[in-house]
């Protein structure tokens, strides 16, 4: 697939890296961050197809396959004990705008590769993290993220000397 952003679709263009990359990055980071790329996405998802009407397609050979997944999402909610408190719980949606949101969106390789690098260094600088936790039992700069929580993790079950890390 191939895009074409000259004159007035150059703000598009860096509009979509942005949203894929504060998608991508945010993503072992922060979950207010993910959520806010993917509704960018999904803005730009309407945007592009009112700009370009009926030439604009969001088809994909995965959208069979994501359509009866998507279906049985629905049904496994109907079916739960509280419906509409499982729907507003629901996550599933914000994969499906994600991948649309990627798919039709993703400016270019260059974009593709700082999305891909980025995920990769903000999940070790995550994971370090949690190994940092269980190894001292502290949360760094939890007064600040969190100020009536204490700065003390506790330790994990059955394994002496050892915190159980709550990430970020």
């Amino acid at each position: 697939m191939t895009y074409s952003f000259q004159g007035q679709d150059s703000f598009f263009h860096r509009a979509s890296a942005f949203a894929v990359l504060l998608l991508a990055w945010s993503l072992p980071v922060s979950l207010f961050g993910m959520q806010a790329g993917i509704v960018l996405l999904g803005i730009l998802i309407l945007v592009k197809i009112f700009m370009q009407g009926s030439s604009f397609s969001l088809s994909s050979s995965l959208n069979r396959p994501i359509l009866f997944w998507l279906l049985a999402v629905v049904l496994s909610l109907l079916l739960a004990p509280k419906p509409p408190t499982s729907f507003m719980t629901a996550t599933s949606f914000w994969v499906v705008i994600a991948y649309f949101g990627v798919f039709f969106l993703l400016p270019d390789k260059a974009t593709l590769r700082k999305a891909v690098l980025g995920v990769i260094f903000f999940g070790s600088v995550v994971a370090l993290f949690g190994v940092f936790q269980s190894a001292t039992g502290k949360f760094p700069f939890v007064e600040f993220i969190h100020s009536s929580t204490p700065n003390v993790l506790k330790p994990a079950p059955k394994i002496h000397g050892w915190f159980g890390a709550v990430g970020l």
